[in-house]
């Protein structure tokens, strides 16, 4: 699997994330940074656990469990965020660095 491939899986992971957490926050009357916290935990242990995901992103789900433990939500909510438009940056790096140079003419 290529760096570009690697990314791609990350990089869905965190849109999935973000787009589950929206849709929660969505749906609670009055969302709350415990309730966020406690669902965020949840979808991750049930992703893992159903291996909704490539295994490349196993150590994401990980670190998030742990960073959830220390993190604000407001940190959390940025940082999900944050990553997913970085992961499209290099995607979109490496995707022009392997087009021939006839394609910038």
């Amino acid at each position: 699997m290529s760096e570009v491939e690697i990314a791609l899986k990350v990089q869905h992971f965190y849109f999935t994330l973000i787009v589950a957490l929206y849709l929660h926050n969505k749906s609670v009357l009055l969302p709350n940074d415990k309730a966020k916290r406690r669902f965020l935990l949840n979808w991750l242990e049930r992703a893992k656990a159903r291996k909704l995901f490539n295994r490349v992103v196993r150590e994401e789900i990980d670190w998030l469990v742990l960073d959830l433990q220390t993190v604000t939500m407001q940190g959390i909510e940025s940082r999900l965020l944050y990553i997913h438009q970085e992961i499209g940056k290099l995607i979109e790096a490496e995707e022009a660095a392997d087009l021939p140079e006839s394609a910038f003419s």
